[in-house]
């Protein structure tokens, strides 16, 4: 049985190499472009598949953690939206699927669950779990609430489906950064799982604005 288990943390610290340097190389690649696409197609399947078997891997004997299998969860959100996202394109769709409000009511779920699990975790004096669920939660609560304004609004909003591709996206990158650190490198504290988060906000909050200067984002019809 550990066999087994070591097999598949090997897969998936394979296919997490495979998504990382996939997301790296789209960061310097024209946006758009038939590379990009291709790219974006690997990071997808790598982070989505490797996610999975983590998922897996969380509820073995001997590797139960149920922080990490929350967290493969957001990863696993972040990357089927990301790439849902883009069926929000003008003309693709008329209004949102029921899988599309399926994926997110159960991530609100989840995030509504991570919430109390830190607070739990803080009363407890579990300082770091409690922490990390709070923050993680509330994160995942935010772009949870900003998926269901998407879902109503997206017909009369230019382009908000690359604004939800780009931060999707780009937090499905940010935890595969985080991953590598803490698994990886072996790296432990507080910071190493929220400083890569807090600087890809920035980074995602920068790309959004400069979308927005641009004019691709228009406001909703009143």
């Amino acid at each position: 049985m550990e066999q087994i288990i070591k097999t598949f943390i090997y897969i998936h610290a394979a296919l997490g190499t495979i998504g990382l340097l996939a997301g790296l190389m789209i960061f310097v690649t024209k946006k758009g472009t038939s590379l990009h696409k291709k790219l974006g197609n690997v990071f997808y399947f790598s982070l989505l598949v490797g996610s999975a078997i983590a998922l897996v891997v969380c509820n073995l004997p001997g590797h139960k953690n149920p922080f990490l299998f929350l967290i493969g969860l957001f990863t696993v959100y972040m990357v089927l939206t990301g790439k849902r996202a883009l069926t929000f394109k003008p003309k693709m769709k008329t209004k949102t699927s029921r899988v599309d409000y399926l994926i997110t009511f159960s991530m609100l779920a989840i995030a509504l669950c991570m919430i109390v699990f830190g607070i739990r975790g803080y009363i407890n004096k579990m300082a770091n779990n409690g922490v990390l669920f709070f923050f993680f939660g509330i994160l995942a609560l935010m772009l949870s609430i900003q998926d269901l304004k998407m879902y109503r609004t997206f017909m009369h909003r230019k382009n908000v489906w690359l604004l939800s591709h780009i931060g999707k996206m780009s937090g499905a990158m940010i935890a595969s950064v985080t991953a590598f650190m803490v698994g990886g490198m072996k790296l432990r504290g507080l910071e190493y799982w929220i400083f890569p988060t807090i600087i890809g906000i920035v980074y995602i909050y920068y790309h959004i604005r400069k979308i927005k200067n641009k004019g691709l984002i228009s406001l909703p019809q009143q």
